[in-house]
């Protein structure tokens, strides 16, 4: 609204594309997860994501009233594809390693909206940002499952290739974004 004169193009991908591309310098600026051991990229951390499990309206557990910590274990999940050691999602694997998750993968997607979309379908349980599912969540789509609290906050950030020299346009894209967005996810 400030800058009606910038025209942004938008591109959905996985964490490890985004990566690739930075590191290439193809890409310009891209909302990243934690790029930490990536010596090309540079970044500014933007705001923390904290991601919870979920069950949709078609999972047995949806409509069950009282859900305990066992429940949840036992269930079949779906996973991003950075759920794994050592990527951008390794808090939800070491969570679900600690807890003794005794359900098996039931799929693996490398895209937010494709996992959101497997969970909702009832194919199994499945950890999504917060500020991802709660549009789904009011609908009732989707029901939040324990713990409550979450299971991981993962930091999201700005990042860009180290050899890119950033545009003035794009460090006031940064600074303004930066400004309007971070306060509403710090609670």
């Amino acid at each position: 609204q400030h800058y009606p004169n910038v025209q942004l193009k938008v591109t959905a991908m996985s964490n490890a594309d985004i990566i690739k591309k930075l590191s290439a310098n193809i890409a310009g600026i891209a909302l990243t997860l934690d790029p930490k051991g990536n010596d090309d990229i540079e970044s500014v951390f933007y705001f923390p994501q904290r991601y919870s499990f979920y069950c949709g309206k078609d999972h047995p557990l949806f409509y069950k009233e009282e859900i305990t910590k066992s429940d949840v274990i036992s269930q079949d999940y779906v996973i991003f594809d950075s759920e794994q050691l050592g990527s951008a999602l390794s808090p939800i694997a070491i969570f679900r390693d600690m807890e003794h998750f005794s359900g098996k993968v039931s799929a693996i997607a490398n895209n937010l909206y494709e996992l959101r979309r497997l969970i909702i379908a009832g194919y199994g349980i499945g950890c999504l940002p917060d500020n991802a599912a709660e549009h789904e969540v009011l609908q009732g789509k989707l029901r939040k499952l324990p713990p409550y609290q979450g299971v991981a906050d993962v930091p999201v950030h700005f990042s860009w290739a180290k050899r890119r020299r950033l545009k003035s346009v794009e460090h006031a894209f940064i600074d303004a974004a930066s400004i309007v967005l971070k306060p509403d996810h710090q609670s």
